[in-house]
């Protein structure tokens, strides 16, 4: 009996470690979800966060393409001499370009990486809106 107490005695605690490895091993898989949730949903919001931030910058009239485009910020001031295609009443408002909402007064540009460019601003990548 004593033999058959300590077999049954083994079994029993070979038999809880098993269960609680399975339960361990349960656990880790349920976890494995929200890890992967967690690390793309974290990835999803630094990549929206970072071009939003991109999607708020403005573009200077001092920046590279922006002076090699005659970017500026009051289309009255463009350089009619230098940019031949400028005409009276030409601004971003009204560029095919332009991807802001009417009236708004600072709009995305894809010329510029989607940067926002002036409504009233002018250059002379400015094609006529359809």
């Amino acid at each position: 009996r004593a033999m058959i107490r300590t077999r049954t005695h083994r079994a029993g605690a070979a038999s809880a470690r098993g269960q609680a490895a399975l339960v361990l091993r349960m656990q880790r898989r349920a976890m494995m979800p929200n890890r992967r949730v967690f690390l793309l949903s974290t990835a999803a919001a630094g990549a929206a966060l970072t071009s939003l931030a991109r999607a708020q910058a403005r573009v200077d009239e001092k920046d590279p393409l922006a002076q090699s485009l005659g970017y500026v910020l009051d289309a009255s001031k463009a350089d009619a001499q230098k940019f031949k295609n400028f005409a009276a009443g030409q601004h971003c408002g009204n560029c095919a370009q332009y991807q802001g909402k009417p009236g708004d007064a600072w709009g995305p540009c894809p010329v510029y990486g989607g940067k926002l460019v002036s409504d009233q601003g002018w250059c002379s990548a400015w094609s006529k809106k359809a």
